[in-house]
């Protein structure tokens, strides 16, 4: 299992990074850097993280990761999403 760890706010050119490096390797990965929603959360993993770790939110709002566990449940249904594995790796960069 590999940790990636993305500094500041989540960026395409961030996120497109991300996804090169996911595809370079057949290692599990945790996403984390920047995650302060269930928009994050869903960003990081369909760029191809399997899982994600709040970190500095924490500084903000000390209860941020439950906000956002909170959250991702009704951000899933948006997007028609029944199980968020089914994210995992779903987007391309051109």
């Amino acid at each position: 299992m590999l940790v990636v760890f993305l500094e500041k706010q989540l960026s395409q050119l961030r996120l497109e990074w991300f996804t090169k490096f996911v595809k370079s390797t057949s290692l599990p990965i945790i996403g984390m850097g920047g995650i302060s929603s269930a928009q994050d959360v869903i960003k990081f993993m369909l760029a191809g993280a399997n899982a994600v770790a709040v970190g500095t939110a924490h500084f903000k709002d000390s209860i941020a990761s439950k906000h956002i566990a909170d959250e991702l449940p009704n951000e899933l249904e948006k997007l028609g999403i029944e199980n968020i594995n089914d994210l995992v790796n779903q987007v391309e960069f051109n």
